[in-house]
Order: structure tokens, then sequence, then C-alpha cells
């Protein structure tokens, strides 16, 4: 099993990982980027801010549809840095902004609907952090089925997503996208 990793270790492989360099269509996360907007879609037609938990380098803020603030949160400053350019080199959007913050000191950020690609497994308060939503609000996350570096846990079935997380979301979908080896998670806050 991987572990919990500092914001400094993100910041060393951030730039010198291929998967996060380059247009969003050579990535191999676009599937599991492109499923989560799908979800997003669904779940709150009508807009509104979308709170990305664990951004990354912001490559979910370019598939993000114009009726959505888009508002990504992380923990890595080197991260932050490689969104905010790719944002002032081609801007995705009007309403886009990119934010530190850490999910072990900081309080869950306000929005009307949350994603976390990727994300929920490289920390150990994933709960808290969810728990932290308000009630009534729509969740989707994206979540791996194999071990990798950095990963607190991961989810080889769907039943193991249903239970770490039917305490705080009311359930509504688990989708498996299996040649990805991710599931894709969409709830209510309860």
């Amino acid at each position: 099993m991987g572990q919990v990793e500092p914001a400094e270790w993100y910041d060393e492989r951030f730039p010198e990982s291929r998967s996060y360099q380059g247009p969003i269509q050579d990535s191999p996360f676009l599937g599991v980027w492109m499923a989560t907007m799908v979800e997003v879609i669904r779940m709150r037609r009508e807009g509104g801010v979308l709170v990305d938990l664990g951004c990354g380098p912001g490559h979910m803020a370019e598939l993000v549809p114009s009726c959505y603030e888009y508002r990504g949160y992380d923990f890595s400053k080197v991260a932050l840095g490689m969104a905010r350019a790719r944002h002032r080199a081609a801007p995705f959007r009007a309403r886009c902004e990119f934010h530190h913050w850490d999910a072990v000191t900081d309080e869950t950020p306000e929005g009307d609907i949350f994603v976390a690609t990727e994300f929920l497994e490289h920390i150990e308060r994933d709960v808290k952090v969810l728990k932290g939503i308000p009630e009534g609000t729509p969740v989707v996350a994206s979540l791996p089925m194999k071990d990798s570096a950095g990963h607190a846990r991961f989810f080889p079935t769907e039943a193991d997503v249903r239970k770490r997380f039917k305490y705080c979301l009311d359930i509504q979908r688990v989708t498996s996208l299996l040649p990805l080896n991710s599931f894709i998670l969409s709830g209510i806050r309860k």
C-alpha cells in the first residue's frame, strides 16, 4: 500500500509527470475527467460554483461547462502554479480561480457542487472533508481500483466504495471505468 505524502512530494512530481504535461487530450486521465463531468452535468444542470478538491495542475477546469464558476483547490503550490499558467496561456473560462488549500488544516471550501478526481485516496481524512460539505450538496469523485504511490487507500470493488462513503453520502451511482481502473462515485451529502 502507498502512503500519504506531504505537499513537497507532489511539488517534485507534478513538473516531471507526463500525465500532467501537454494538452489535456494527451493525458491518460482524460477518460476519468470526462466521466466525472458527465456525472456533474447529470447531477446539477443549472450550473453554480463547482469546487474541484485536489485540482492538481487544473485540467478539470478545461472540461467544465460555462454555466459553472470553477474554483480549484490544492495543497501543492507547484501544481497551482501550473494550473494558473495553463489558464493564462489559454483561458478556459471567465470565472476560473485556483486556491491553496490543505485538507488537513483548512475547512472545506464553499460551493454548489464538488468534484474530487483522484484525490480522496491521497488523504487520511477523506470522510471528514466530505462531511465538511453542506448537506444536500452534490458530490462526484473518481476513485482508483489499484494502489499507487501516495495512496492512503484504493477501492478494488464497488462494495468497497459504498462501504467507505455510505455514512456521509446518499450514494446515487458508482460507475466502473474498468479499462481506466477507476470508479466514478456520485451522491448527495447527507
